[in-house]
């Protein structure tokens, strides 16, 4: 077979998988800019980054647990030590760790030099050895003059995130390996 016609099998192929109709059911709606859906013992938890809210759904109620105005909650992990941190993406950014009912335990503004997350942090993801990456986004309200987004990392046990990636334009979504 040429490649010519391969490459039209692949593509016919991929055209053909996403044209068949998707079985999707609603579970909850009416959220403003959902986020970070965690599965956790059977119950859903998702952020709405435009009503500043941290929600759990149980299988038949939803339920807001945390509303921290100003926030713009948008990046959502679970910690080791069954916590949440979340993501603040407002152009003042924060990170907060939240216990499971939503409870506030602690709030970061700055980096360990005392650097202000201007520019809002975007994502926070959670490694298999316990520290934590977050994106520090950059200005959305007007045009930007420099690039200023980040990456950020809370090792194991410390307290203070430190930048281990600069000079990237809006720093958005953030993964790291299993392993």
């Amino acid at each position: 077979m040429s490649v010519s016609k391969i490459i039209c099998f692949a593509v016919g192929a991929m055209l053909a998988a996403t044209a068949a109709p998707a079985d999707e059911i609603s579970i909850v709606s009416n959220i403003l800019g959902p986020e970070g859906p965690l599965y956790i013992d059977g119950n859903l938890y998702y952020v709405g980054w435009v009503s500043n809210t941290l929600s759990k759904w149980d299988g038949k109620t939803t339920t807001v647990l945390n509303h921290t105005p100003g926030c713009g909650h948008n990046g959502l992990a679970l910690t080791k030590q069954k916590t949440f941190l979340l993501a603040c993406t407002e152009e003042h950014g924060a990170i907060l760790e939240l216990d499971l009912t939503g409870k506030q335990l602690r709030r970061w503004d700055a980096d360990k030099n005392g650097k202000p997350f201007d520019g809002g942090i975007n994502d926070i993801v959670v490694t298999a050895n316990g520290g934590a990456y977050a994106t520090v986004f950059g200005p959305y309200a007007d045009l930007p003059t420099s690039v200023v987004g980040k990456i950020l990392y809370l090792a194991p046990g410390s307290e203070k995130w430190v930048e281990v990636a600069s000079g990237l334009n809006y720093a958005n979504g953030i993964g790291v390996s299993p392993d």
